[in-house]
């Protein structure tokens, strides 16, 4: 959890590649992405 909020931390803040509108969707590919390793594992 501490990681995930460092990460975004760091994309938002220091190295400026994501930016607050981008969240929405960083998310969703996040949840797809865990959605299928979760259901092949």
């Amino acid at each position: 959890m501490v990681a995930a909020f460092y990460s975004l931390f760091l994309g938002l803040f220091v190295y400026r590649e994501i930016s607050f509108k981008d969240i929405p969707r960083v998310l969703l590919a996040t949840n797809d992405t865990n959605g299928v390793a979760l259901s092949t594992g």
